[in-house]
């Protein structure tokens, strides 16, 4: 008995000795400070379909400080571009087309307008039937493109 117990101890030791845990081993990827990739920055037409899924989504003044100063230099401009784009139910960029000019860009809208703009001086702000048209220049300010310009032709 003594016999078989130390086989069977033998068997055992040999069997789970032999028996690896896995070896997990972490693998570090080197970096140097001067490789490590940058995130792109929003290009112009990234900015553009920002600005109008901003008012599509009724987030107006997000969409009105993606404007230059120039465009709302005051809170009066602010209040009356928040006007009009609160007017606006539903806004969506069909297409962007290079413009006549750099930084200039022919937009292809569809747009959807609140009943009331109907009597307003340019009756819905100049949306007709669809598709509608705008002209867009943008400028660099600090890093980034912001709307300076919103125009009905080029």
């Amino acid at each position: 008995m003594t016999k078989s117990f130390f086989i069977i101890l033998f068997l055992a030791f040999f069997l789970f000795g032999c028996v690896s845990k896995p070896v997990t081993k972490t693998i570090v990827p080197s970096v140097s400070p001067s490789a490590s990739p940058a995130v792109p920055l929003p290009t112009q037409e990234d900015t553009i379909r920002l600005f109008y899924n901003l008012i599509n989504e009724h987030r107006i003044p997000e969409a009105i400080a993606m404007m230059s100063p120039r465009l709302v230099a005051d809170d009066s401009a602010k209040q009356a571009w928040g006007v009009q784009f609160n007017d606006i139910r539903s806004i969506k960029v069909l297409d962007i087309q290079p413009g006549l000019a750099d930084n200039s860009f022919k937009v292809i809208l569809e747009v959807s307008v609140n009943s009331e703009a109907a009597s307003l001086p340019i009756p819905y702000y100049g949306y007709e039937d669809n598709p509608n048209f705008r002209w867009l220049d943008l400028i660099k300010v600090d890093g980034r493109w912001l709307i300076d310009s919103i125009n009905t032709g080029p």
